[in-house]
């Protein structure tokens, strides 16, 4: 189907298309107002040598082991994902656990660096940049405690994100725009072919038949009914004759009836007349 035809359907069936358009697009902007505003809010970190070191030696040796041993920046990555690290950066916030259960931390080494990125979501941006940078700290206190020639050192510090992450408003709705444009169009494509078929079978049924074929029709039922008075007048014909013959039968019969008749009769005077004549001869001379 070409461009210019589809297009041609679809403005003959705006109204199909036009309504599907708008409830989906509709139902797409209730969906997106009624999911809760998460934030984010991110903080970094680097994972550096403890200010304790000062001899030379002991720098670059140390410098050395942390430049070709990624598991330390790792681990401090973990230890800030623990629910340890959650519930002590919680406590002093003074954060309820219901509080504490709408927050979600997540941390990652950066590929390439000893860079530790730790972000926190929420639905409440104030509280998702201090809790960020609570669990920061947290991780700061933890992370002594573990390598005493290493150190994690704040970057960047979090703050209070002014827009939501999620949910996304624009391709949501341009995504249920183009759902709706779909749907639409289909249901306008499926209702024109169906209507064209309909009408196509109606033609085809109440067509006028056309007047040569009537002709021809018509001759071949007058020739029919002429061959089946034929038919009709040869087999009375032909049943007259069968009656013909029939009585021929019965006279034939009744002939020959009255031939075996005289014929017996004549063998029995045959008979007498015969025994006569032996009799008279045998008599004695």
């Amino acid at each position: 189907m070409e461009l210019e035809t589809l297009l041609r359907i679809l403005i003959q069936k705006w109204r199909i298309v036009l309504p599907v358009f708008i409830v989906t697009f509709l139902a797409t902007v209730i969906f997106t107002l009624s999911q809760p505003r998460i934030y984010e809010a991110k903080a970094t970190y680097v994972a550096t040598l403890s200010p304790t070191i000062t001899d030379n030696r002991d720098f670059a040796a140390v410098m050395n082991i942390l430049s070709s041993r990624i598991e330390i920046p790792t681990t401090y990555a973990e230890v800030a994902n623990s629910r340890r690290l959650k519930k002590m950066a919680g406590q002093k916030l003074n954060l309820s656990s219901q509080e504490l259960n709408g927050l979600t931390v997540s941390s990652r080494l950066i590929p390439g660096t000893n860079v530790i990125e730790l972000a926190v979501q929420g639905t409440d941006p104030t509280l998702v940049g201090n809790f960020a940078n609570s669990v920061g700290a947290s991780t700061i206190e933890y992370a002594q405690s573990l390598y005493g020639t290493f150190a994690l050192v704040p970057l960047d510090e979090a703050g209070t994100p002014r827009r939501p992450i999620q949910p996304k408003a624009g391709v949501n709705l341009a995504l249920g725009g183009v759902l709706g444009l779909v749907l639409g169009s289909g249901i306008a494509l499926l209702t024109y072919f169906f209507q064209t078929s309909k009408k196509d079978a109606n033609k085809f049924f109440d067509t006028e038949p056309d007047p040569e074929i009537e002709d021809i029709y018509e001759s071949a039922v007058v020739e029919l009914r002429q061959d089946i008075t034929t038919l009709q007048e040869q087999s009375e014909a032909f049943g007259h004759v069968l009656n013909k013959i029939q009585s021929a039968l019965r006279r034939t019969n009744s002939y020959a009836r009255d031939i075996r008749s005289v014929v017996y009769e004549l063998e029995e005077r045959f008979d007498g007349n015969h025994s006569n004549v032996k009799e008279e001869s045998e008599e004695p001379q």
